[in-house]
């Protein structure tokens, strides 16, 4: 599963250190465009849904709403 997203008001080093204190220690990210942020998730769950949504709990807990801008795509494959 990959997610990407605009960061708001957050710098890379504070996320990427706040993904890996939250349940993301599974995620790649990368920072290829400027003011954009992708992960990609290597998550097992009873099924994709669960592992989206698992995902997404994570990245909300680790975030605040505000320093989300918008989500831009989120990929999955088996």
């Amino acid at each position: 599963m990959a997610l990407s997203f605009r960061p708001g008001t957050l710098s890379v080093d504070d996320l990427v250190e706040r993904l890996g204190s939250s349940d993301c220690t599974d995620a790649l990210v990368g920072i290829g465009e400027e003011d954009s942020v992708s992960m990609q998730f290597s998550r097992s769950s009873e099924d994709r849904m669960s592992a989206v949504l698992s995902a997404l709990n994570d990245v909300k807990s680790a975030l605040v709403a505000s320093e989300i801008k918008d989500i831009v795509q989120i990929a999955v494959s088996s």
